[in-house]
């Protein structure tokens, strides 16, 4: 039976106590149900036996009534209160269902909130987690767009599934600094036992559902002596196999005290904290001190806290604020000093056991308070053991955070401490390894490890040591190291007194763990033989029957839903209303705390990141990765680099990620990984990438990508340490892989700004040119084949100092046998079009080019480069290059050549179309009419080619392929410009402009290439068309027409139709029409490049206007900035860097050096004071270095 709204409505109501307000359930005419907060009195300090209540009858009538508290009611036992009314009401029974509630299972709950004028209302909520299933307080719940810091009130509110039955009653909210960041709850399902005491019905999901004919009564008293089915079906395991072995000699535990073991009963204390008074706040810090010691003493001995409890104690472990204190209050006052360090130890220790993240405030809290008595610990021994406690945690927070100061004053007092407690020394000296692994010196990692002993130390050291020697591929002395413990447990657990409960639980937890780490290293070992796959499925089947000790499925499980919950806060809901805004006037921070916890878990069980063959994470580690990085960055940078996964680096380190750190996050970083390779290069030369998987492979994986993301925001220097170490890896044949050097190589050369190029030169020079060591498919490149230069920066680089030894070094390796002939001649065409080199050495360069030719063109055989540059560079006297590269053009197997590339042939090579294009903007007039005419014949013969392959073409992606080559084939037309078609016959143009339209169909405008056969006096019209079609919506018709005004422009030399034009332009760049924005600025600059004489006063105020409007429109803090994708804005700003620095040039030559204000800006932006965080692909536009 389902019930409607306005008849829920009418059993709830309110309840009043001396000071405070909640919500009440009417069960029917005479019985009400709360929770049991809400009959307590704080001014009386007791429960109270009477209260007030209120609401609306089903008439809707209005009426308050007295109620008196159940005479049974059990204060320590009890959650809720069933209240019994006075005098009958005028309602009808309404019944409660006992529920299973899912994680993340969307419900609505009805109640009063004193944040909400105390109305009734009605939430959308949905829970988060689920703590054990016979505690009390199992569902932690989040209110959708919750838009409130204060949930009082709300105590006793019903919730309702999607057909409203009622399953579960809200207890209290969970305060977390100042502000309550979720709802705890009360499952009816949970409470079946407390309503059978009041013979109050409760009815199971399966009587309204009508799916299964089973007795009603199955569900209303379940056997509270099992935790749950899982608890169940594992001590039925354990009694079927206590007297049985197994294959490695392990044998199961009677289980008679099973419940007893798995249990912690912990209790949730509501304090004022901050908001009480200092006595208040005293008071409650003592309690809760006492409250946590005496817990503890229950403590199962988990190694961790098991996942599923661990938002139970995370709830429950309140009062942070309290942490909070003077450190001059400290030092004068002892006993408050003592009081604050047992508080702080108790908070640590169940911080540290349930893996929870520290945020900034209590890192500084907890620091003072251990600061303030370090000087004073000496005499008092029972305090010595937690302040070294504390310590450790310190230490481990600071090594985490990459905090060195820190940490280095702590391990120092830590070192100098007179501890009694027998393994401080061993987790201290631990800590020391820990400290080197996380600043990757893994030379000193491996020699405290090779020096290190097992014997005597804390078992779960032990572990931790076997999970860095597996992550550092140290398999065989792991599992040397592995088998031992087991038989060290094994050993210690048969002789375990039965009391020993906390201990054999610990022992497990080891023991499990070190299974786990084990199967992964056989795997990793050896992955695909069958006898290893059959002991590891052993190994694995005897870790099923130890799953309570720590189930690594629950991790997984925790995870999964945390991460769901920060997608859900991180991806904004779409706005529907129109004409209608909202306004977040409080939102708290999207942390998943349970990634955190999760990793931490595992890094405490020992276990090592970077398993190849172990996907422990498998599809979520991009959002794990990316849900931590805002509150704990250094952190996640260790894991982004210790995973080796290059994908994993290319989702996390976008653009808008970088962009979001300050300038000493992304130094920082940037040093972190450089140390990380230089510190292990010889190790790192060891590897085998494509077999290897271990923390050194991962610094080529992983390093090389996260370096090439942090290369779009390096400051020169830090460019030039790059360079460093990149040749240091070259020289050392440290990677020989070019599949993972080359886009490493290739990133650096590309992003690395001119004028640090061109100062270290002379490094660059001293490259190894021996022939590469080819592991893999893809040949190594050289620097100097990705050598990219603005044709503006070419007098950087003449007046370059390169030492001569270096050039004689290049000539004489050129007649070695096993040296790299195509880094040779990169190096020497480039030292050529620098003019370094001799007449001499001219000539030889030229005969080392011409000595190996391509059998079927003749050219010399380096088909990654552009057959201009044989032009450009020198040649013996015999050979005319003119005639080769003609004959390249223009030959009897082209036309078949072209129509492989319309099909997607030869994309590892240039395509002949593009060939034809770079040719063209150095040598166009070497055409004559007759060749220019074979060219439009061909490109008609492959346009009717291509109209007749799409008819026949069955996949998207041929179409595609297809049209991005017939764009090259336009840009090849149209680069011989205006002047180029001059003579040509119009048939031919007539015949083509006419072939073209065909593809306008498909998307595809050719105004361009119009433009180039149009007549003088049709132009100005022409471009009046263009114009008009610049304002469309249509990508595809904005650039065709942008393109076709930049030739028609090529030509016009009317001052009129000049300015018009560009006033046009101006006019589209300041609205920031898209599409078309960076066209526009790509044909501004163009005109600037080629002008020869000065513009109008006009023209260059409307310039200054379009430079500082896009810089207001695209600057990262500016509100417009966060609806651009980020790599739109990049481009946009890039050209306006780029047109600027023309702009500079102009005027310095038409305006005696004086300069704009807009100019200066973006000078500033990409070399002066505000370049510090812009990207490199802008400042690099600016070709000058700072003076």
């Amino acid at each position: 039976m389902n019930y409607k709204n306005e008849e829920i409505d009418q059993h709830i109501g309110q309840i009043f106590t001396d000071e405070n307000k909640g919500t009440v359930l009417f069960l029917n005419e005479s019985t009400a149900l709360t929770v049991k907060h809400c009959v307590y009195s704080e001014s009386k300090s007791c429960y109270l036996t009477d209260v007030l209540l209120a609401g609306n009858d089903k008439t809707k009538k209005y009426f308050e009534i007295e109620a008196s508290v159940d005479s049974t009611f059990d204060k320590e036992r009890d959650e809720l209160v069933i209240l019994h009314l006075k005098e009958k009401i005028n309602l009808d029974a309404i019944p409660l269902t006992a529920k299973k509630i899912d994680v993340n299972e969307e419900l609505r709950m009805v109640g009063y909130g004193n944040s909400y004028s105390a109305q009734k209302v009605w939430l959308k909520i949905y829970t988060i987690n689920l703590a054990n299933e016979h505690t009390n307080n199992e569902l932690i719940i989040q209110v959708e767009h919750a838009n409130t810091k204060d949930y009082s009130g709300f105590s006793g509110s019903i919730m309702l599934d999607p057909q409203n039955r009622i399953v579960g009653i809200i207890k209290l909210q969970n305060i977390e600094e100042e502000q309550a960041n979720a709802l705890i709850g009360i499952s009816i399902k949970n409470q079946c036992d407390f309503f059978k005491k009041y013979s109050i019905p409760v009815f199971p999901e399966i009587l309204y559902d009508q799916t299964e004919p089973e007795d009603i009564r199955n569900d209303i008293a379940p056997n509270p002596h099992y935790k749950n089915k899982q608890w169940k079906s594992n001590n039925d395991s354990e009694r079927e196999n206590a007297n049985s072995g197994t294959e490695n000699g392990t044998y199961h535990e009677n289980s008679q005290n099973m419940r007893e073991e798995f249990s912690w009963d912990i209790k949730y204390t509501s304090i004022n904290g901050i908001a009480g008074e200092p006595k208040t706040q005293r008071k409650e810090r003592l309690a809760l001190t006492q409250q946590w010691k005496e817990e503890f003493l229950h403590y199962p001995g988990w190694l961790v806290i098991p996942a599923d409890m661990r938002q139970k104690v995370k709830n429950y472990t309140n009062g942070k604020d309290l942490l909070y204190c003077h450190i001059n209050d400290l030092k004068k006052d002892n006993i408050y000093a003592d009081e604050l360090l047992d508080f702080a130890y108790e908070y640590t220790k169940r911080y540290q056991k349930a893996c929870l993240p520290w945020d900034k405030k209590m890192e500084e809290d907890i620091y003072n308070i251990w600061s303030a008595k370090k000087e004073k610990h000496a005499p008092d021994p029972e305090r010595l053991p937690k302040w070294f406690a504390i310590g450790l945690s310190l230490l481990e927070q600071y090594r985490q955070n990459r905090n060195e100061e820190k940490w280095q004053e702590i391990y120092k007092e830590l070192c100098n401490s007179k501890i009694d407690r027998p393994d401080g020394k061993d987790y201290l000296n631990f800590e020391d390894i820990l400290h080197d692994f996380n600043n990757m010196e893994l030379e000193k990692v491996a020699l405290k490890l090779a020096l290190y002993s097992q014997e005597g130390k804390p078992y779960d050291i032990c572990l931790r040591v076997i999970g860095i020697q597996v992550e550092m591929g140290h398999y065989e002395e792991a599992l040397k190291k592995i088998d031992h413990l087991i038989q060290c447990i094994q050993k210690e657990r048969t002789e375990l007194p039965e009391e020993a409960s906390q201990k054999r639980v610990y022992l497990y937890c080891i023991l499990t763990c070190t299974l786990y780490i084990k199967a992964y290293v056989l795997q990793e070992k050896d992955p695909f033989e069958e006898s290893v796959q059959k002991k590891c499925q052993g190994i694995y089947q005897e870790i099923s029957d130890y799953k309570k000790y720590y189930n690594l499925e629950k991790e997984k499980e925790l995870f999964k839903n945390g991460v769901l919950i920060w997608l859900k806060k991180e991806i904004p809901d779409p706005k529907f209303d129109l004409n209608r805004e909202s306004i977040t006037l409080i939102q708290s921070d999207n942390q998943c705390w349970e990634t955190y916890t999760v990793f931490k878990s595992m890094e405490y069980c020992g276990f090592p990141v970077p398993l190849q063959h172990t996907k422990l994470f498998q599809n979520y580690l991009e959002f794990l990765i990316k849900s931590i990085m805002k509150d704990h960055p250094k952190y996640s940078w260790q894991l982004l680099l210790r995973f080796g996964k290059a994908d994993t680096v290319h989702k996390c380190l976008t653009r808008q990620t970088i962009e979001s750190w300050d300038r000493k996050e992304m130094d920082e970083f940037y040093q972190y990984i450089c140390n990380a390779i230089t510190n292990n290069l010889e190790e790192i030369k060891k590897c085998n990438f494509y077999y290897d998987k271990n923390i050194y492979t991962s610094f080529i994986v992983a390093g090389f990508p996260i370096l090439e993301k942090l290369s779009v925001v390096l400051e020169p220097l830090q460019q030039e340490k790059l360079i460093s170490l990149m040749v240091l890896l070259i020289n050392k044949e440290v990677v020989k892989d070019g599949r993972l050097l080359n886009p490493f190589i290739s990133c650096i050369m590309r992003q690395t700004n001119d004028d640090v190029k061109r100062k270290r030169l002379n490094e660059l020079l001293s490259c190894s040119l021996k022939k590469r060591n080819k592991d893999s498919l893809t040949e190594q490149l050289d620097p100097f084949d990705v050598f990219t230069e603005y044709e503006l920066s070419k007098n950087l680089y003449e007046k370059s100092y390169i030492e001569p030894k270096f050039i004689k070094n290049i000539f004489q390796n050129a007649q070695q046998p096993d040296t790299d002939r195509t880094s040779i001649l990169a190096r020497m065409g480039q030292l050529f079009e620098w003019k370094k080199l001799s007449e001499n050495q001219e000539k030889e360069f030229g005969d080392l080019l011409w000595k190996e030719l391509d059998s079927e063109t003749q050219l010399p055989n380096m088909k990654q480069y552009y057959v201009f540059t044989f032009m450009k560079w020198p040649h013996p006297a015999q050979i005319d290059p003119l005639t080769r590269i003609k004959n390249y053009f223009i030959n009897d197997h082209i036309v078949e050549t072209c129509k492989n590339e319309l099909k997607g042939g030869n994309l590892s090579e240039i395509s002949y179309w593009k060939q034809l294009e770079i040719w063209n903007r150095y040598y166009v007039d070497c055409w004559t009419k007759e060749e220019k005419e074979w060219f439009l014949e061909l490109f008609i013969s492959c346009s009717s080619y291509l109209l007749g392959y799409w008819k026949n073409i069955r996949y998207d992606f041929q179409i595609d392929l297809s049209k991005w080559q017939l764009k090259m084939m336009i840009c090849a037309i149209t680069s011989f410009g205006r002047n180029g078609w001059k003579n040509i016959e119009e048939k031919f143009a007539q015949k083509l402009l006419k072939l073209l339209k065909a593809f306008e169909k498909d998307g595809i405008y050719t105004w361009e290439v119009e433009a180039v056969f149009l007549a003088e006096e049709t132009v100005p019209k022409f471009l009046e068309k263009m114009l008009e079609i610049m304002y469309e919506m249509d990508s595809n018709m904005v650039y065709s027409a942008t393109m076709a005004t930049g030739r028609c422009l090529e030509t016009i030399t009317e001052e009129r139709i000049i300015n018009k034009t560009l006033l046009e332009l101006f006019k589209l760049a300041k609205c920031h029409k898209e599409p078309g924005l960076e066209d526009f600025l790509i044909l501004l600059h163009n005109l600037f490049y080629r002008r020869e004489k000065k513009f109008s006063s006009k023209v260059m105020g409307n310039i200054g206007t379009v430079l500082r409007l896009l810089e207001n429109y695209t600057n990262a803090n500016s509100r417009t900035a966060e609806q651009l994708d980020i790599r739109e804005r990049i481009k946009i700003r890039k050209q306006c860097a780029s047109l600027a620095f023309l702009v500079y040039l102009y005027e310095n030559k038409f305006c005696k050096g004086k300069h704009s204000i807009e100019v200066i800006d973006w000078r500033n932006i990409c070399i002066g004071e505000n370049a510090e965080r812009e990207f490199v692909e802008v400042k690099n536009s600016w070709l000058l270095p700072e003076e």
